[in-house]
């Protein structure tokens, strides 16, 4: 819709100001806006809105977008790791409304539909979501395979830190690194304003004390 847009619009145009939280507040009212589309929405359209706001490519304000300007700023946003987190959660709070609504169609939608809301977890970097999306029972073979080997793929090239080359790697999404590169020299991790994350899964147990570091059901 119009609203949606003109909501989007504004959202990017201050997060490329640097306003990010100024900016989540827009986008903010837009998920909301689309909620109600989806909510009335029929099962052949259910979830379009969702995927066109978030990475459409005729949608220059997409959310998509956004995600990406926060992290190619990181290194000069206060609480960069909060803006992210407060954005993701924000965006995935909608995929999972989505989700909801779907769950009440047929498997031949779920079938359908399934795999792109993985698609879009796994995009957000959360690959545990994506991996229950993958064992629904609704799902065929050849869907849940697809989910898998994207999940496979994105693991492979994942870079949560690009503004620097020492650290790439951030399971829980807190802004903080799992590890440096082995070439990291201390001058190095304190240009980058990088701290070393001390619990890497966050459940509140440290690494060093962890006999699942990075799964936070297990300790």
């Amino acid at each position: 819709s119009e609203k949606i847009q003109l909501l989007s619009q504004l959202g990017r145009e201050l997060a490329q100001g640097g306003e990010f939280i100024i900016s989540q507040g827009y986008y903010d009212r837009a998920i909301t806006e689309i909620v109600a589309i989806e909510t009335s929405a029929t099962a052949a359209a259910q979830g379009n809105a969702t995927r066109y706001f978030y990475n459409g490519r005729r949608n220059s304000s997409n959310y998509s977008n956004k995600l990406d300007l926060i992290d190619q700023q990181q290194l000069n946003i206060v609480n960069a790791a909060v803006i992210k987190t407060t954005a993701t959660t924000n965006i995935a709070g909608l995929f999972e409304q989505v989700m909801t609504l779907l769950a009440d169609r047929s498997d031949i939608i779920k079938n359908e539909e399934y795999p792109n809301f993985a698609a879009l977890f796994i995009d957000l970097g959360n690959f545990e979501r994506a991996t229950q999306i993958s064992k629904d029972p609704a799902l065929g073979d050849v869907e849940k395979a697809s989910i898998e080997a994207n999940i496979a793929k994105r693991l492979a090239v994942t870079d949560d830190f690009p503004s620097t080359i020492i650290a790439s790697v951030d399971t829980d999404g807190d802004g903080m690194p799992n590890f440096f590169a082995p070439f990291a020299t201390e001058q190095m991790i304190t240009q980058s304003g990088l701290v070393l994350d001390p619990d890497s899964d966050n459940d509140g147990v440290n690494d060093e004390t962890d006999a699942f570091p990075l799964d936070a059901k297990r300790q």
